[in-house]
Order: C-alpha cells, then sequence, then structure tokens
C-alpha cells in the first residue's frame, strides 16, 4: 500500500508469475479518512479478482489489524501470512526505546541478533507450523542469557546453533534488562504475529515497487484523480513489460 493524505494506491503481486495483477487507487473522502484507504483497497483488489474467476488461496501482507480481521472473517478459505520485514522493524522500534530506560542500556546491542533469528525462524519452517516458528522465537528469551538448552516449549527444546565461539555480552537473568527483553519478545499481540509470518514469499517487492512509483506520483504533490489515475496506470504497465 502506497499512500498520500488524499489517494491511496494498493496493489496485487502474484510471486509465482512475479507480475502485478492488480491495482486500485483509493480517494480518502470515499473511505472515510486515510487510514480506511488500505482496506478498502484489499477489499476492492480481491473483489475483482475474485470476479474474474480467481480464488485468493494465500495472501500476504503487512500486519494491518482491520485487513487481518476481514481476512479471518470473510475469506475464510485465504491463508494469510505476515511479511517478515514489517515484523521486524516494529520489534527492532521496541528495542530501540527499552534501550534508553535505566538498567536496560546495551539492549540495542542485540537488534541485529534478533532481527536474524526472527528471519530464521520464520524461513527455516514449514509454511504453515505456526507453532514451531513461536516456539523458535521465544528461545530467544534464554539464548540473550547464554542459555542454550532446556527451553520450556517441547517443541523446540534446545537452539540449533553450533558452538558459539565469538563472545557475546549476555544479558544477566533477574536484570531489568533480561526482564525488558522478556517483555518484548513474549508480547501477545506480537508472539500473534510471528505464528503467522510467511517463510517463503515476502512484500519487499511492492515496497520497491511502490518507492519507484513516488517518482511518478510524488506524495508532495496534488493530482487529479484522473491525473493520479494515468500515472499509476503507466508506470504499472511499463514495470510489467
Amino acid at each position: 500500500m502506497g499512500h498520500s493524505a488524499k489517494y491511496g494506491t494498493y496493489s496485487m503481486f502474484c510471486s509465482p508469475i512475479d507480475k502485478i495483477v492488480h491495482f486500485e487507487l483509493i480517494q480518502s473522502n470515499e473511505s472515510g479518512g486515510s487510514n480506511q484507504m488500505e482496506l478498502d483497497g484489499a477489499k476492492r483488489c480481491f473483489s475483482f479478482l475474485e470476479k474474474a474467476g480467481i480464488t485468493v488461496k494465500k495472501f500476504i501482507s503487512d500486519r494491518h489489524a482491520g485487513i487481518a480481521k476481514w481476512v479471518r472473517e470473510s475469506r475464510p478459505q485465504t491463508n494469510h501470512f505476515y511479511d517478515i520485514w514489517h515484523v521486524a522493524r516494529s520489534t527492532t522500534k521496541k528495542f530501540l526505546k527499552a534501550d534508553k530506560e535505566k538498567g536496560c542500556e546495551g539492549i540495542v546491542r542485540w537488534i541485529k541478533g534478533v532481527r536474524k533469528h526472527l528471519y530464521w525462524c520464520a524461513t527455516s519452517t514449514q509454511e504453515g507450523f505456526g507453532e514451531m516458528i513461536l516456539a523458535k522465537w521465544r528461545s530467544f528469551k534464554n539464548h540473550v542469557a547464554n542459555r542454550h538448552e532446556g527451553h520450556a516449549n517441547k517443541l523446540f527444546p534446545q537452539c540449533a546453533h553450533d558452538e558459539l565461539e565469538t563472545p557475546r555480552e549476555w544479558i544477566k537473568i533477574g536484570t531489568p534488562a533480561f526482564d525488558k527483553v522478556q517483555q518484548i519478545i513474549g508480547d501477545t499481540r506480537l508472539e500473534s504475529g510471528i505464528k503467522k509470518l510467511s517463510p517463503n514469499a515476502q512484500t519487499s517487492c511492492l515496497e520497491d515497487f511502490h518507492a519507484t512509483l513516488n517518482h511518478w506520483h510524488p506524495k508532495m504533490l496534488c493530482f487529479s484523480w484522473l491525473g493520479s489515475y494515468c500515472r499509476q496506470v503507466t508506470y504499472h504497465v511499463i514495470n510489467q513489460l
């Protein structure tokens, strides 16, 4: 989803054929505000594809709560997964914020590790086995304290890495920093999203597409709806060649 305050573009990308199969341009006053545009864009894209006889069996997006609820309730035949990058970005922000709290200095040093672990949890797990992804994710609670065996979840009782040779700045159990990491890793909403991470396709291709689209349709400039639509169509056609 690429959007400004007035317009939003929702694009549907088909990973197997490496093509954008449809897009919708939404004006904020159609949706009752800019925050609603993304949900309306998703609904319209689904509707267009379904009218064309296409059933969306697998759908990957960011963690937009409205879209997740709509897909869950209205499209039960669709398996909805989350893009890893968006979840990793959210988790990174929490680590950065926590590092500023008293007694939690140094947590920031684990950002690279937690991001790598997050990607590994999803990409090393068979699609649809969300409980295993979550079990691997929770092991990070112990890993930061140099505990690599005896994890509580029987699905993943010990870390899968080899013996660590590079020195680490481990976080001591019982410290404010350790408690904060436990809180971040074990956040209920985050864990719910972890179980739905996509192990294969991601939305990064669309992020790049929308970034380039901004050169054709700059957000800081105000166009008419037709002017915006023509710019969208032109770039979509060129991108498909």
